[in-house]
């Protein structure tokens, strides 16, 4: 008897359920309410999405990469969402989650925090597809966003710039086919450097200069050379980005380290607020 009412709860609780929804479909069919609010930041998880139903049935939503929201202050930036996530809500139920998204427009402000946005529509069919692939590669930061303003902007996708160099080029040749720019097939050498082996031990010198992009005021600027589980092997240098009209900061470095393992590969890296925005690989080439 239990096996029999159990059997006719699941049967009612999935009659309950109705066929999944895409969260913007949701919204024009009054199904709920969706309220996008910003947590200040232009990339990243930096969407509060805020959902509560009008309906009777369980939804089952999607919230699509590629869903377009317009910042109801004219002069800061609108968001794409970068997430596919699927959302379960009971009738009349609410629920809150976070969503990465990147800005649209390089140069308007910054959204504010908690500022408002409402559903619009993608600008075209290829920020649609960068905002999946982006989804698929997980380029939420900044080799992400700098796609997104390229293929917007239609600017060199060569600048597209990040440590992962297997999606940085998945970018830069989505972008560069979208606009129909050329693009430098991947070096090796640029990416790889000779480090030296003396007395059974590695040794690393480096130097040189790197223009770290589309940064704002304040931002932390921070290198030095790391293991392959990203600790510092050097002392970290900080710098704090003073604002300028472009946007850019030069870090200049100069390290010399002996005593490493000659079996193991390092990373000189740059961050930007503890993201990697460039990096080099080191190792014994004998």
């Amino acid at each position: 008897m239990k096996r029999y009412f159990l059997f006719l709860f699941l049967c009612f609780s999935f009659s309950q359920i109705a066929s999944g929804y895409d969260l913007v479909d949701a919204v024009v069919d009054k199904k709920l309410t969706a309220v996008f609010t910003s947590t200040g930041e232009h990339r990243g998880k930096c969407v509060n999405l805020v959902v509560e139903s009008k309906v009777k049935s369980t939804l089952i939503l999607e919230v699509n990469a590629g869903t377009y929201l317009i910042n109801t202050d004219s002069n800061a930036q609108d968001y794409l969402i970068t997430d596919f996530q699927i959302l379960i809500i009971p009738p009349g139920g609410k629920q809150e989650i976070l969503l990465n998204a990147l800005c649209s427009t390089r140069f308007k402000n910054c959204p504010k925090k908690n500022g408002l946005f409402e559903i619009g529509y993608a600008r075209s069919d290829a920020s649609f597809n960068l905002c999946k692939l982006l989804q698929k590669t997980q380029q939420f930061e900044y080799t992400g966003q700098v796609a997104m303003w390229s293929l917007i902007e239609k600017t060199d996708p060569n600048e597209i710039d990040g440590s992962d160099s297997a999606a940085t080029m998945k970018l830069r040749n989505f972008v560069g086919n979208a606009l129909g720019m050329k693009v430098e097939p991947f070096n090796k050498k640029t990416y790889s450097k000779p480090a030296i082996v003396v007395s059974e031990s590695l040794e690393i010198k480096t130097s040189g200069n790197h223009y770290v992009r589309q940064v704002q005021k304040n931002d932390r600027v921070e290198y030095a050379v790391y293991d392959k589980n990203d600790e510092a092997v050097s002392e970290v240098k900080t710098n704090v980005v003073i604002a300028n009209k472009q946007n850019k900061h030069n870090v200049i470095w100069d390290f010399s380290l002996e005593n490493l393992n000659p079996k193991e590969t390092y990373y000189f890296k740059i961050k930007v607020n503890g993201v990697t925005q460039k990096e080099w690989a080191y190792y014994f080439w004998g």
